[in-house]
């Protein structure tokens, strides 16, 4: 795998944990005692709230252009990604972006 696209694979990793991320540091900020009226708390729930359309739009065109994606697979990960969608987003990353189809042939 060649760097650029082992760190966009990252990249697309992180932005796919950006929802738990959130909550997380949201939990810090609040258990902190800190304002919840803040700027920065208001614009990273909402990053975190708009990355969750924007990945299912990623995801669900990934299922049908990544050959390996079985293509009696693709409505269930289509559902699974719909229904569960933070959930799912890391495991569909997992097994079908991070590992090279040359990993799954061997």
């Amino acid at each position: 795998m060649k760097i650029a696209e082992k760190f966009l694979k990252i990249v697309l990793l992180i932005f796919g944990l950006t929802p738990y991320i959130t909550i997380i540091l949201l939990l810090a900020i609040i258990g902190n005692g800190e304002h919840t009226k803040d700027i920065g708390f208001l614009i990273l729930g909402w990053l975190s709230f708009l990355s969750i359309p924007v990945q299912w739009i990623f995801y669900i065109t990934n299922v049908f252009r990544n050959s390996t994606v079985a293509k009696n697979q693709r409505i269930l990960w289509i559902v699974l990604l719909l229904w569960g969608s933070i959930f799912t987003f890391p495991f569909y990353w997992y097994l079908h972006i991070w590992k090279d189809a040359k990993t799954i042939q061997q």
